[in-house]
């Protein structure tokens, strides 16, 4: 999961990766933390913190302000502020896929619903599904995208199932975190696409009513290793919610929710924008009540198994666990009313 560590935080994200590293057995996860921390130590060079040799504890960070939060994403998501600023204009249209750009998979329709936690409430028994299978074989199915952008031989393709015109950007690591690198808008019902490079690593939230990518926005985090052997995608929630997302790959890797749970939350854990459209208060990092009650409504009623809710969620046990992998280079997002 990707993150935007403050600077005052490299230390603790440095160490994290480097003993996760270390502990995994799994050859693709150890090659997969190697990559956060190729990108960390970029960031940690770029402001003057000395990087330790292998085996060393953690960076001796230069002290920075608690209020400075700039730096861009670089691995496992943690408590830091996402993209902000106004959308730029302009989306690509689709009319022939961009050189190097997938030519498409063919999914198989059977697609099971991604495991639920055990003992969440709305979980284990839900009034409402929260993969629906139906939404994420129609995805996967024959995908049409109206407008695209973005360049690369990895694809996400992006439906707007929500009742008025939604703007997705996004947002490479280690790059602006106020002008996504591509953006596609999207009618009611309309699919769009976004594409990636291989070695690429980012973020893709939708944008509120007036166009401005907020920092509390649902993400949807995607990496690929270098040799595009492996991606790993996931859906977060720690800063809010804005949007429920669905993602696919046709196959067997199912993440997210289609469930709209913001009508029913309380005042308090709601912010709206201007168009009165809804965002649930998230997690991040715990500090304040409101904090406190966003996260623990989410996760009442979704669990951890589909999405990130805290920053530690990956160190959970399989079937309360976000983290996972595919080898496809085409997935399939939702995009629904949070």
């Amino acid at each position: 999961m990707q993150v935007q560590a403050p600077s005052h935080g490299l230390e603790a994200f440095y160490a994290d990766r480097m003993e996760r590293r270390d502990a995994s057995g799994d050859a693709a996860l150890r090659e997969h933390f190697e990559q956060e921390l190729n990108q960390a130590r970029v960031m940690i060079q770029a402001q003057g913190i000395a990087v330790p040799p292998e085996g060393g504890t953690s960076p001796s960070a230069v002290p920075t302000p608690a209020a400075e939060q700039t730096a861009q994403p670089v691995g496992p998501q943690s408590t830091s502020p996402q993209p902000t600023g106004s959308s730029p204009t302009g989306s690509q249209p689709a009319d022939a896929a961009p050189a190097g750009k997938p030519t498409g998979e063919t999914p198989s329709a059977a697609m099971p619903p991604a495991a639920a936690p055990e003992g969440k409430p709305g979980v284990d028994k839900p009034e409402r599904d929260l993969f629906d299978e139906r939404l994420a074989q129609e995805a996967a199915a024959k995908p049409e995208a109206s407008v695209s952008d973005g360049a690369g031989p990895n694809v996400i393709y992006i439906t707007n199932d929500q009742n008025h015109e939604i703007t997705v950007g996004k947002f490479r690591n280690l790059e602006s975190t106020t002008e996504p690198s591509a953006q596609i808008t999207l009618k009611p019902g309309e699919t769009g696409a976004l594409y990636y490079e291989n070695g690429e690593a980012g973020i893709m939230t939708q944008a509120d009513a007036d166009g401005q990518f907020r920092p509390d926005a649902s993400r949807l985090e995607y990496q690929s290793e270098a040799d595009g052997s492996k991606r790993f995608p996931d859906i977060s929630y720690i800063d809010g919610r804005n949007a429920s997302i669905l993602l696919t790959d046709g196959k067997d890797f199912n993440k997210g929710d289609s469930v709209s749970i913001a009508e029913d939350a309380p005042a308090e854990i709601v912010t709206t924008d201007s168009a009165g459209n809804r965002t649930i208060v998230g997690w991040y990092d715990g500090s304040t009540d409101q904090m406190q009650a966003g996260g623990k409504y989410m996760e009442d009623i979704l669990g951890t198994n589909g999405a990130y809710l805290h920053p530690d969620d990956d160190r959970r046990a399989p079937g309360s666990n976000p983290m996972t992998a595919t080898e496809s280079n085409v997935l399939f997002a939702r995009f629904g009313a949070p």
